[in-house]
């Protein structure tokens, strides 16, 4: 599960790093256009463009995600 997700610019509409912590199984971000809500799914799908923003993963370990087996609702 992902404990942290850190956006370090420049990126998209991100001018400051920003991190989002306290995360749970299922998360729900919204706010409007222009916000930076396609910018997390980018950076959690590891998107090109994206290497310089990082995924902290709880317990330190990525886990084996097979094609279609996770789903991601934003």
């Amino acid at each position: 599960m992902i404990g942290e997700i850190q956006i370090n610019p420049p990126v998209a509409t991100y001018q400051n790093p920003a991190t989002l912590n306290d995360l749970r199984r299922i998360n729900y971000v919204f706010g409007a256009n222009g916000t930076g809500k396609t910018t997390i799914s980018r950076v959690i799908n590891q998107a090109e463009g994206h290497d310089h923003c990082h995924l902290v993963w709880q317990g330190g370990v990525r886990p084996y995600v097979g094609m279609n087996s996770v789903g991601l609702h934003l």
